[in-house]
């Protein structure tokens, strides 16, 4: 297949095919990224995270397509893969090539659905503006950028790469390579009552299939490629390079692919124990194991994850600005100018199959991009937008370079992993920063509430989508045999902590001596009170499975 090359400042040049990948790079829908950046706010601490989602697809897809290579390679049995994929008759070569272009094309489209700043609009911006009722839709329907991405992909692209894969030649397997794309890009998002896959069912893709396999290279892994190029490349610009650097041959190299009734037949029910229930509903029939000799890269991975969340993604004034930027995006008067209907999109979650309900909301969705912030500041300066709230705000961010909240007091906590299956995570965050405020207001005068916020950031050890597909638990080969390790085990041997801050910020306007006071009581009556730091080590604890790649 014909390739061209692009230029990237990390891996100097990442091929392209022309017949099936530069056509979707060239649609709107892929474009849009460039001007959605990778690290949000960032820029304003560090002046050089300026790069953007689009460049960081196209090194996710370059990282999967050396990723998949490497396993195909390192499989005992091609056929055995064949056979798991459904496609026994087809030649090696074209095996491995039908391998490598789904993973390639699910790299391109897995960050198709962020809005504007990324994570900050679908995690606080929308839910935000929205009322009780449509927040509980969102919630019960897993609402994310990835249920965002899938249905554009299901009613924007996906018909575009069936013809495409047709075009290129690999006639009777399309169907089987379209099947295995749906199970890459689909969220796994279960019913809250009836445990469910609700858009399984909505979209009619199977829960388990080879396609599960090949999203473990994708975004739902240890180290899958979305995280090894965010790692790097994140690093890179943000000018902490030392902070990202991994060995990423080494971990791709030394992982391989091992049936799932292989590793069953290893393990008897009581080792498994409570897990093993887990087990049997994995959707991939192949997991991934990673060899001994590359623990030490691992661990250098994970560190090298959380030291870029402890220094660069969850920097605190990086999270003030974001506060800002929420506060301007989700104030109604502002929302008026953002051209998205705030009501289409619950009705869009229960009615995903809806074709013009859904068209209609992704007409104004893929119109947002990280310009609507700057559009807001111009509406402020020309008095369009009157509101004193949200100009200061925006004067906050764009004309002082001064977040209106700042960093007052906090406390590192770290916890022992523990998995824990069935919980909202986000959701218990929200509800125990919510609850601090009301505790620490309390203790001083009522008025203090709208002065102040908490901020409770968890970085977990292990990304939080590593357990979605694969099952949680780490397979070890050594020699040849396999050492299946619980997340807590894993933990307490190499030891690594999950690791937790709970921070207390103020408006910057607040007088110092309730500053001081807000102090004195964060430290009695948190720091060291034993209930509250019990009950945030329990919360800092928890890792759990996740739609959101983090």
């Amino acid at each position: 297949m014909e390739k061209i090359y692009i230029r990237d400042a990390v891996y100097d040049e990442i091929p392209v095919y022309r017949d099936t990948e530069e056509p979707l790079i060239n649609k709107w829908e892929l474009q849009r990224l460039r001007y959605i950046k990778q690290l949000q706010l960032t820029y304003l601490v560090y002046p050089s995270a300026v790069h953007t989602r689009f460049e960081h697809s196209l090194g996710v897809m370059h990282i999967a397509s050396d990723f998949i290579n490497s396993i195909l390679e390192n499989s005992p049995s091609l056929e055995a893969l064949k056979a798991e994929a459904g496609v026994p008759l087809v030649s090696d070569s074209a095996f491995q090539k039908m391998n490598r272009i789904i993973v390639r094309l699910a790299s391109l489209l897995h960050d198709i659905g962020h809005g504007p700043l990324g994570h900050l609009f679908d995690e606080y911006v929308i839910p935000k503006i929205l009322g009780a009722e449509a927040r509980k839709t969102l919630a019960d329907r897993c609402f994310s950028h990835e249920v965002i991405g899938f249905l554009i992909y299901w009613h924007r692209l996906r018909e575009e790469i069936k013809q495409l894969l047709v075009k290129a030649g690999f006639g009777k397997y399309v169907e089987d390579m379209i099947t295995w794309l749906d199970q890459i890009m689909i969220p796994l998002c279960r019913d809250p009552k009836t445990g469910v896959l609700i858009y399984h069912s909505e979209f009619n893709v199977s829960e388990q299939g080879y396609g599960y396999f090949l999203r473990m290279i994708v975004r739902d892994f240890l180290y899958p490629s979305d995280l090894l190029d965010y790692l790097i490349r994140d690093s890179k610009f943000s000018g902490a390079i030392e902070l990202g650097m991994i060995n990423r041959k080494r971990l791709i190299r030394y992982t391989t692919p091992v049936p799932v009734e292989h590793v069953l037949s290893r393990f008897s029910k009581e080792h498994l124990g409570k897990e093993l229930e887990l087990y049997k509903n994995i959707p991939t029939p192949i997991l991934l194991m990673i060899d001994e000799k590359i623990i030490p890269d691992l661990i250098r991975f994970l560190d090298a994850r959380r030291l870029m969340y402890e220094n660069v993604y969850l920097h605190r004034v990086i999270r003030a600005f974001g506060w800002s930027a929420i506060e301007i995006l989700s104030d109604p008067e502002a929302w008026c100018y953002i051209g998205l209907q705030k009501n289409i999109l619950p009705r869009v979650l229960l009615r995903p199959r809806d074709q013009g309900l859904v068209e209609a909301f992704l007409e104004e969705y893929l119109d947002l991009t990280d310009h609507v912030l700057m559009e807001i500041r111009g509406l402020v300066k020309r008095g369009v937008v009157k509101s004193k709230t949200i100009s200061n705000h925006v004067k906050s961010i764009f004309d002082y370079r001064k977040p209106m909240y700042k960093w007052l007091i906090g406390e590192i906590i770290p916890a022992i992993p523990r998995f824990t299956p069935g919980i909202r995570l986000s959701r218990r965050i929200r509800e125990c920063e919510e609850e601090l405020v009301d505790f620490i207001s309390s203790n001083i005068e009522e008025w203090v509430k709208d002065y102040i916020r908490i901020g409770i950031e968890q970085i977990q050890v292990f990304p939080n989508t590593a357990w979605n597909v694969q099952g949680p638990h780490i397979l070890i080969k050594i020699d040849r045999s396999i050492r299946l390790y619980s997340v807590e085990e894993f933990s307490l041997r190499y030891h690594l902590s999950n690791i937790g801050e709970v921070r207390l910020y103020t408006l910057r306007s607040l007088n110092k001596a309730t500053k001081d006071k807000l102090r004195e009581i964060f430290l009695e009556k948190v720091k060291d009170n034993v209930e509250w730091r019990k009950k945030l080590e329990e919360l800092v604890s928890f890792t759990t499975v996740s739609t959101i790649t983090m």
